[in-house]
């Protein structure tokens, strides 16, 4: 048997790898309510973070049209929904300005 926090590391774990994110993410929608019953309430409100590591577009049209109206069912996760959404906006901006930076410092090698 999966002890609760092998359950938590399988699946923050699956989220980590982009390469698998085709799979990993309509495997999660359509297991949600299973996965959800599995976890512990305490990781239950930690959701809204694993969905949005890759900050991406994709992970805030995920948290906007999947997690968002899932919360309900979620013990705890409305507060940190609206964190990891602010945590999403600020890592976007974050690369927004970084990146071009980061090129030009590897461009003039």
């Amino acid at each position: 048997a999966v002890r609760d926090n092998e359950r938590r590391s399988l699946i923050s774990n699956l989220f980590e790898n982009k390469k698998l994110d085709k799979e990993v993410w309509p495997w999660f929608v359509e297991n949600f309510s299973t996965i959800v019953k599995s976890m512990p309430t305490n990781f239950q409100k930690r959701l809204p973070f694993i969905i949005t590591k890759h900050c991406n577009d994709e992970s805030k049209k995920r948290m906007l049209h999947f997690l968002k109206p899932q919360l309900g069912k979620l013990i705890g996760a409305d507060r940190n929904y609206v964190k990891a959404m602010d945590l999403l906006k600020q890592c976007k901006a974050f690369k927004s300005f970084a990146n071009p930076q980061i090129k030009q410092i590897f461009a003039a090698d």
